[in-house]
Order: C-alpha cells, then sequence, then structure tokens
C-alpha cells in the first residue's frame, strides 16, 4: 500500500486561461491531498476541463501556476508524465483498432512488454468487464464500453495519480456503483483522483469537492459539511443556491 498523508500533490495558484475575448478560468486555486479524491463540479462551460487540462499539463496558463508531484508543470512536467493517467473527455482511443489492440498500444507506449502486459491487460479486461468486446474496433462498441475501455486506457500503467474527466458519463447506473467502488479501491491504495463532473449526486463519494461556476471554484468544502451549512439539504440545492445567489450558509 502507498502511504497516506496529508502531503498535497496538486497545487493550483491563480491559474488564469484566456480564449481571445474569452475568460475560461480566472483565479483558480486548488490543492488536493495524496490518497484522497476530490471532485471539481459546475455545470458546461464551467470551466472544469480547461482547469483540468493545465493542471496536466496539457494546457499553458494565461497566469499563474501548478505543481503536481512537488514539480512545477512550467519546467518539468516531463518528471511526471509516467506518473499520472490521464482521461479526457473526448476520448483519446483509435477508432479503428480493436478494444485488446488499443491496450496493447497504450500499454506499448509505458514501456509494458511481452507477459507483463498481457497480464496486465487481462486484470483490466476483468476489471472494466470487457472481455466480450475486445477483438471487436471501437467505432462498433456502445458509448459505455468505449467509456470504460479508454478507462482501462488510463489506469494501463498504474499511475499514483488520475486526471478523470466526466468517466461516469454514458455508463448505465449499474455500473457506475461498481465504478466508484473501484475509485474508493484505488483511494485507499494511495491513489489520488482528481475527477470532473456535472452529476452533483455523485460527489458524495469524494473526500472534498469544489463546485465551479464561471471559471472559479465558487464553494469547496467535505460533502458533509457543505450540506450542513445549508440545513442539510442535497449538493444540487445548494450548488442551484450558490450559483443563483439565493442562499447562503448557516
Amino acid at each position: 500500500m502507498r502511504e497516506k498523508g496529508t502531503k498535497v500533490v496538486i497545487s493550483a495558484s491563480g491559474l488564469r486561461k484566456v480564449f481571445g475575448d474569452l475568460v475560461a478560468v480566472s483565479d483558480f486555486n486548488l490543492e488536493v491531498s495524496r490518497g484522497s479524491i476530490y471532485g471539481l463540479v459546475g455545470p458546461n462551460a464551467a470551466g472544469k476541463t480547461t482547469a483540468l487540462r493545465m493542471m496536466t499539463g496539457k494546457l499553458r496558463p494565461t497566469a499563474g501556476q501548478v505543481r503536481v508531484l512537488g514539480f512545477d508543470l512550467a519546467t518539468d512536467a516531463k518528471k511526471v508524465r509516467n506518473r499520472i493517467g490521464v482521461m479526457p473527455q473526448s476520448l483519446a482511443l483509435y477508432s479503428d483498432l480493436s478494444a485488446r489492440e488499443n491496450l496493447m498500444f497504450f500499454g506499448a507506449l509505458q514501456g509494458f512488454r511481452g507477459e507483463k502486459l498481457e497480464r496486465r491487460i487481462t486484470e483490466l479486461e476483468r476489471l472494466m468487464k470487457l472481455e466480450e468486446p475486445m477483438e471487436r474496433v471501437v467505432s462498433e462498441l456502445s458509448g459505455g464500453t468505449t467509456r470504460r475501455l479508454s478507462l482501462a486506457c488510463t489506469l494501463i500503467h498504474s499511475p499514483e495519480l488520475l486526471f478523470l474527466d466526466e468517466p461516469t458519463v454514458g455508463i448505465d447506473p449499474v455500473f457506475r456503483d461498481s465504478l466508484w467502488s473501484h475509485f474508493k479501491d484505488l483511494r485507499d491504495s494511495g491513489v489520488t483522483i482528481l475527477l470532473t463532473s456535472h452529476y452533483l449526486a455523485e460527489m458524495e463519494n469524494c473526500e472534498k469537492i469544489g463546485m465551479m461556476r464561471e471559471g472559479k471554484i465558487i464553494l469547496e468544502g467535505e460533502p458533509a459539511a457543505l450540506r450542513s451549512k445549508f440545513d442539510g439539504i442535497t449538493l444540487e440545492e445548494v450548488f442551484i443556491r450558490v450559483a443563483q445567489g439565493t442562499g447562503s450558509a448557516r
């Protein structure tokens, strides 16, 4: 088991991203501790994906700093690349390759070969319930199966830090529950997970959540503590009240 503790593994300070006249992210600050699940939640166009892309080194900030696993992404991004797993919202799979071929390709990129790669693929087939479609090309798979395959490719090198952008979109409720069970198992082994979602109900599974609106976090805390501040209402109601300015905490 990887050691758990309060060490900060993701630190974003004063992040800002501007596209022409559009301010996508502004004054974004966040800290995520090792061995925890942190959820960024908010409506479409809130800035979740842009913030995530800056924290994975896929997008250079207009201003601000990001440190991941103790390294400044502006200067040391290569030092964290093989230690993190990134699942983008737009799935980065090869549609003309089979599910197995995609896993073999992404495993090879991470240095897996031969029996070690086959063993890991077998583990992920079972874990992600991919046994049936493994020989079918990605373009023929259902949306839910495609997302399961994308997550399997993200996990193939057993990363210590996961960035997941809308990982449960298009997945049926039964498998969503099993997926969250796996996320919790990963957390308990010391893996840190930062994920985005617009499903407020599933954010109850996170140790901490940040509610985003117009490119910044407007409220942050443990789910139970946030609900308690607003007289025990649901997280969705909390977010609506804060976003619309129609309620205040106790």
